[in-house]
């Protein structure tokens, strides 16, 4: 039997309550809720759908905070799903095509002086190639409308796998090559010491990695 839409505005309110920050996550709460008091009344139950509700709660989300524990859940399962939707990416893109391209580059990268125009360009090369997937996901997600004061999980959870690059970049040239200078023994540590068959090497398995990310957007996004 299907509810009214006063009752089903009843819900979503209820709902909102419990201060789930996640669209998606609320989305699927409440197709549940709703699904479930719905079958009650099928069933021939007429009583008052807060009665219902409570029903519901009580038979499958029972404790002090209902909905913690499939929350937590929710979220830990979209997260194992994007870390092996990544490593999926990566295998993809990194194929025995590639992998002679990677060739070619290291020789063509021996043969280059380590200098310092030539770490510029590899640093300014690398940054670019960290910030794209960055911009490339904030634009295509903008599509994802949510409920204020709500967020989309899709959205942060690729989002952030996206950042990874510019961490490793500050990393690199910021704390490590700042270590490098103030402790001698570890001098070698000096990205601008690195020959440039590192920086292809890094480069090389940076760009798989931007590739991997506009992916899983693409894949995720059409999802959502």
């Amino acid at each position: 039997m299907k509810l009214t839409p006063e009752e089903i505005a009843w819900v979503s309110d209820t709902l909102n309550l419990y201060d789930i920050k996640y669209q998606e996550i609320y989305d699927e709460l409440k197709d549940h809720m709703l699904t479930a008091i719905e079958r009650l009344r099928a069933g021939g139950d007429d009583r008052a759908v807060n009665l219902l509700w409570t029903d519901v709660l009580k038979q499958q989300f029972p404790g002090w905070w209902p909905f913690e524990d499939i929350v937590k859940q929710y979220q830990g399962a979209y997260q194992k799903k994007i870390k092996r939707a990544m490593w999926a990416n990566f295998k993809h893109a990194l194929n025995i095509e590639t992998l002679p391209l990677l060739m070619i580059l290291l020789v063509l990268a021996y043969y280059l002086p380590q200098s310092k125009p030539v770490t510029i360009v590899f640093a300014i090369t690398f940054l670019m190639v960290s910030i794209i997937p960055v911009l490339y996901i904030w634009f295509k997600g903008r599509a994802i409308k949510t409920e204020k004061p709500k967020r989309s999980m899709v959205k942060d959870r690729v989002g952030n796998v996206s950042t990874y690059l510019m961490v490793i970049f500050n990393l690199l040239f910021n704390l490590v090559g700042m270590l490098s200078r103030e402790w001698k023994a570890a001098s070698f540590l000096n990205p601008a010491k690195y020959p440039p068959v590192v920086f292809v090497v890094i480069l090389f398995f940076a760009f798989i990695y931007a590739l991997s990310c506009i992916k899983l957007s693409r894949d995720e996004f059409k999802i959502a």
